[in-house]
C-alpha cells in the first residue's frame, strides 16, 4: 500500500460572501438603537437618511445614542460631518446612569475652528487619550469640515485599527506614523473596554454649540473566502493597513456537529493511498458528508457521499499530477491538495 501526499491548501469554514451589513436603517432609531440622555438633540435628516445631532445652545448634559446590541470583535464603517462641538463613536461601551451616560472608549471627533484629535482614541472616564494622532494629521487626511469623513474600525484581539479617509489614523507603519498616525492600540489594557459592549454616538456636554452626522454606518458579515478580508487577520480591501474581521452573519454556522457551531474538517481528512493500483481516501467525518475531488481543470473526476465515517476506493485511474479534495458537510467545507507522483 502506497501512501501519497495530502497537503493542506485551501480551508473554507462555512464558506460565504462577505457583506457590508447596515446598522441603521435611516428611517427610525428603534427597535435597534436607543436614546439616553435627552432625547431632543437627535434626529433623523431626511434628506441623506443620517443621524444627526444638533443643538444650537449650550447643551448642559451629554446625550448619547446606543445600540442595542453588543459587539466583540468587529470591522464595521461609518460617515460622519462635524461642524461644531465634540463628538464621538464609541465601540465596547457601556451605559453609565449619570451624564455622559458612557463609560468606554471612542474615536473622537472634535471641532474647534476646524477639526481637531483626528482619528485619536479617547476612554472615559479613565485614562483618557490612549492614541493621539499628531495634529499634522489633519492636514494628512482630513476632507473639509462640511464634507462627510470615512472611518473604518477593528476590533481584532487584543488591538484596534482606526483608518480614515483611506488614510490610517491608529495602526500606521513607520509611513503613516511620520504623517501623524500612530501605531495600534491594545484595547485590553483598558478595564472599560475589556469586555464586549454597544456602539454610541455621542454629544459631548456643555458645548457651545453641537451639529454632527452620521450615516452608513454598517459591520462586515460573512465568513472568510479566498478573496476577501478573512478571520484570520487579512486587511480591509485597499487599506493594507486596516485589518478586518468578520461578524457570523449566519452562514458561518451549522453541521451535523450541532447548530451553531463553526467546523474545521481538516482533521477529518484521513490516510489517502494506492490500493490495488487504485487511489483511496479515508474520511473519518462521523456524519453525512460528501466528497468531490477536482482535478487542475476545475473538472470533477470523483464524487461521493456517505452518512458515517468511511474509505472512498476510486475506481477510475488518475494521472501524475494535482488534485483538490473537498470534503463538504452541512455548511463547512475544506480543501485539501492531493499530489499523485
Amino acid at each position: 500500500m502506497k501512501k501519497l501526499l495530502l497537503i493542506p491548501f485551501a480551508t473554507m469554514i462555512a464558506y460565504g460572501v462577505p457583506t457590508w451589513k447596515p446598522l441603521f436603517n435611516g428611517k427610525a432609531f428603534d427597535p435597534e438603537w436607543k436614546i439616553v440622555g435627552d432625547k431632543k438633540y437627535w434626529s433623523i435628516d431626511p434628506t441623506d437618511s443620517s443621524i444627526a445631532g444638533y443643538s444650537d445652545t449650550k447643551n448642559p448634559e451629554a446625550t448619547m445614542l446606543f445600540t442595542k446590541a453588543t459587539y466583540d470583535q468587529f470591522t464595521v464603517k461609518y460617515s460622519y460631518r462635524l461642524k461644531a462641538g465634540c463628538s464621538g463613536f464609541f465601540f465596547r461601551a457601556k451605559e453609565a446612569a449619570a451624564s455622559p451616560y458612557v463609560t468606554g472608549c471612542q474615536v473622537e471627533a472634535k471641532f474647534d475652528g476646524g477639526l481637531k484629535e483626528f482619528g485619536s482614541l479617547y476612554c472615559h472616564p479613565t485614562p483618557g487619550w490612549v492614541r493621539e494622532t499628531d495634529p499634522k494629521f489633519v492636514a494628512y487626511a482630513a476632507r473639509a469640515p462640511e464634507v462627510y469623513q470615512d472611518v473604518v474600525l477593528t476590533v481584532k484581539s487584543p488591538y484596534v485599527y482606526v483608518n480614515i479617509n483611506g488614510k490610517q489614523a491608529i495602526g500606521a507603519g513607520a509611513a503613516g506614523q511620520a504623517a501623524g498616525g500612530k501605531a495600534a492600540w491594545t484595547y485590553s489594557d483598558n478595564a472599560g473596554s475589556a469586555t464586549p459592549g454597544v456602539f454610541g454616538l455621542q454629544i459631548h456636554e456643555l458645548q457651545p454649540k453641537m451639529d454632527i452626522h452620521f450615516k452608513n454606518i454598517m459591520i462586515l458579515t460573512g465568513c472568510g473566502d479566498t478573496k476577501s478580508p478573512k478571520y484570520d487577520g487579512a486587511t480591509v480591501a485597499g487599506m493594507p493597513e486596516q485589518l478586518a474581521t468578520y461578524q457570523d452573519d449566519g452562514s458561518c454556522a451549522t453541521s451535523s456537529l450541532g447548530t451553531g457551531t463553526k467546523v474545521d474538517l481538516r482533521p477529518y481528512f484521513g490516510a489517502i493511498f494506492f490500493e490495488s493500483g487504485k487511489l483511496a481516501m479515508e474520511i473519518r467525518y462521523p456524519g453525512e458528508h460528501s466528497l468531490n475531488i477536482i482535478n487542475l481543470n476545475g473538472k470533477s473526476v470523483f464524487s461521493g457521499t456517505a452518512t458515517s465515517a468511511r474509505t472512498y476506493r476510486i475506481n477510475r485511474g488518475l494521472d501524475a499530477g494535482i488534485y483538490f479534495a473537498k470534503l463538504s458537510a452541512g455548511t463547512a467545507s475544506t480543501t485539501e491538495k492531493i499530489v499523485i507522483p
